[in-house]
Protein backbone atom coordinates (compact mmCIF):
# COMPACT_ATOMS: atom_id res chain seq x y z
CA UNK A 1 0.00 0.00 0.00
CA UNK A 2 1.21 3.22 -0.79
CA UNK A 3 2.33 6.36 1.51
CA UNK A 4 1.09 8.41 -1.37
CA UNK A 5 -2.21 9.83 -1.01
CA UNK A 6 -2.45 13.25 -2.33
CA UNK A 7 -0.23 15.58 -4.67
CA UNK A 8 0.96 17.27 -0.99
CA UNK A 9 2.14 13.33 -0.03
CA UNK A 10 3.76 13.76 -4.00
CA UNK A 11 5.50 17.10 -3.22
CA UNK A 12 6.81 16.13 -0.35
CA UNK A 13 8.39 12.70 -1.55
CA UNK A 14 9.77 14.70 -4.63
CA UNK A 15 11.23 17.36 -2.73
CA UNK A 16 13.14 14.64 -0.65
CA UNK A 17 14.11 12.67 -3.24
CA UNK A 18 15.44 15.77 -5.55
CA UNK A 19 17.04 17.36 -2.11
CA UNK A 20 18.68 13.84 -1.71
CA UNK A 21 20.22 13.39 -4.95
CA UNK A 22 21.10 16.77 -5.95
CA UNK A 23 21.79 18.80 -2.60
CA UNK A 24 21.89 22.23 -1.93
CA UNK A 25 22.33 23.28 -5.29
CA UNK A 26 17.97 21.66 -5.69
CA UNK A 27 16.87 23.99 -2.54
CA UNK A 28 15.94 26.90 -4.64
CA UNK A 29 13.37 25.04 -7.05
CA UNK A 30 12.36 23.12 -3.80
CA UNK A 31 11.55 26.93 -2.25
CA UNK A 32 9.80 27.91 -4.90
CA UNK A 33 7.84 25.06 -5.71
CA UNK A 34 6.58 24.88 -1.91
CA UNK A 35 6.08 28.94 -1.72
CA UNK A 36 3.91 29.12 -4.93
CA UNK A 37 1.61 26.15 -3.38
CA UNK A 38 1.53 28.50 -0.34
CA UNK A 39 0.47 31.87 -2.21
CA UNK A 40 -2.30 29.33 -4.15
CA UNK A 41 -3.24 27.62 -1.24
CA UNK A 42 -3.70 31.21 0.87
CA UNK A 43 -5.79 33.06 -1.90
CA UNK A 44 -8.10 29.95 -2.54
CA UNK A 45 -8.66 30.15 1.67
CA UNK A 46 -9.07 33.95 2.50
CA UNK A 47 -12.01 34.44 1.10
CA UNK A 48 -13.40 31.85 3.51
CA UNK A 49 -11.62 33.21 6.58
CA UNK A 50 -13.70 35.79 8.34
CA UNK A 51 -10.75 38.60 8.85
CA UNK A 52 -7.17 38.45 7.34
CA UNK A 53 -4.86 39.17 10.18
CA UNK A 54 -1.69 36.67 10.96
CA UNK A 55 -3.82 35.61 14.29
CA UNK A 56 -7.10 34.35 12.01
CA UNK A 57 -4.87 32.97 9.54
CA UNK A 58 -2.73 30.89 11.60
CA UNK A 59 -5.67 29.43 14.06
CA UNK A 60 -7.49 28.70 10.43
CA UNK A 61 -4.43 26.97 8.95
CA UNK A 62 -2.53 25.37 12.28
CA UNK A 63 -5.05 25.40 15.32
CA UNK A 64 -6.84 22.01 14.90
CA UNK A 65 -3.59 20.17 14.35
CA UNK A 66 -2.46 18.19 17.87
CA UNK A 67 -0.18 19.57 19.77
CA UNK A 68 -0.19 22.98 18.37
CA UNK A 69 -0.44 26.13 20.00
CA UNK A 70 0.03 29.22 17.84
CA UNK A 71 0.72 32.83 20.09
CA UNK A 72 -0.44 35.77 17.90
CA UNK A 73 0.23 39.67 18.33
CA UNK A 74 -1.32 42.68 15.51
CA UNK A 75 2.14 41.49 13.20
CA UNK A 76 3.67 38.44 14.43
CA UNK A 77 2.81 34.93 14.98
CA UNK A 78 4.62 32.28 16.66
CA UNK A 79 3.28 28.64 15.82
CA UNK A 80 4.75 25.94 18.55
CA UNK A 81 4.36 22.22 17.94
CA UNK A 82 5.28 19.74 20.53
CA UNK A 83 3.98 17.03 19.14
CA UNK A 84 7.28 15.38 18.12
CA UNK A 85 6.01 14.95 14.74
CA UNK A 86 6.36 17.32 11.31
CA UNK A 87 2.89 18.04 9.64
CA UNK A 88 5.56 17.39 6.26
CA UNK A 89 7.36 14.06 7.73
CA UNK A 90 10.44 15.85 7.74
CA UNK A 91 11.76 14.19 10.98
CA UNK A 92 15.44 14.42 11.02
CA UNK A 93 15.80 15.47 6.99
CA UNK A 94 17.93 18.67 8.33
CA UNK A 95 17.13 22.05 8.65
CA UNK A 96 17.96 23.24 5.21
CA UNK A 97 15.53 20.81 3.70
CA UNK A 98 12.58 22.21 6.20
CA UNK A 99 13.38 26.11 6.14
CA UNK A 100 12.37 25.46 2.27
CA UNK A 101 9.76 23.11 2.45
CA UNK A 102 8.08 25.65 5.64
CA UNK A 103 7.83 28.61 2.38
CA UNK A 104 4.61 26.95 2.09
CA UNK A 105 3.56 28.68 5.29
CA UNK A 106 4.74 31.40 4.12
CA UNK A 107 3.56 31.92 0.88
CA UNK A 108 0.17 31.18 2.40
CA UNK A 109 0.75 34.09 4.89
CA UNK A 110 1.41 36.25 2.32
CA UNK A 111 -1.55 35.31 0.40
CA UNK A 112 -3.84 36.14 3.24
CA UNK A 113 -2.57 39.22 4.95
CA UNK A 114 -1.09 40.72 1.37
CA UNK A 115 2.18 41.74 3.80
CA UNK A 116 5.74 40.13 3.12
CA UNK A 117 6.07 37.46 5.83
CA UNK A 118 10.03 37.06 7.65
CA UNK A 119 10.07 33.29 9.02
CA UNK A 120 12.09 32.49 11.75
CA UNK A 121 12.36 28.46 12.56
CA UNK A 122 13.52 28.54 15.95
CA UNK A 123 13.56 24.96 16.18
CA UNK A 124 12.37 22.38 14.20
CA UNK A 125 11.51 18.17 14.21
CA UNK A 126 13.52 18.25 10.96
CA UNK A 127 17.15 19.22 12.57
CA UNK A 128 16.20 16.65 15.84
CA UNK A 129 14.77 19.48 18.18
CA UNK A 130 11.87 16.82 19.02
CA UNK A 131 9.56 19.97 18.53
CA UNK A 132 8.99 22.92 16.48
CA UNK A 133 9.01 26.71 16.94
CA UNK A 134 8.78 29.26 13.84
CA UNK A 135 7.31 33.04 13.80
CA UNK A 136 6.54 34.66 11.25
CA UNK A 137 6.30 38.38 11.17
CA UNK A 138 4.20 40.51 9.25
CA UNK A 139 5.00 43.75 7.27
CA UNK A 140 2.12 45.69 6.39
CA UNK A 141 2.01 46.33 2.39
CA UNK A 142 1.97 50.09 2.68
CA UNK A 143 5.18 49.81 5.52
CA UNK A 144 8.62 51.81 4.94
CA UNK A 145 11.45 49.40 4.49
Amino acid sequence: MSDITSARDALVLLSRLVYDKYGDESLPLITEAWYRLGLGTGEKRKRDLPSTDIGTASNAFWGSFEGVEIKATENDARVFSNNGKCLLGLENAGRVLCEAMMCLDKGILEAVTGGKVEMKILRTVADGDGICDIVYSIKPPNSKP
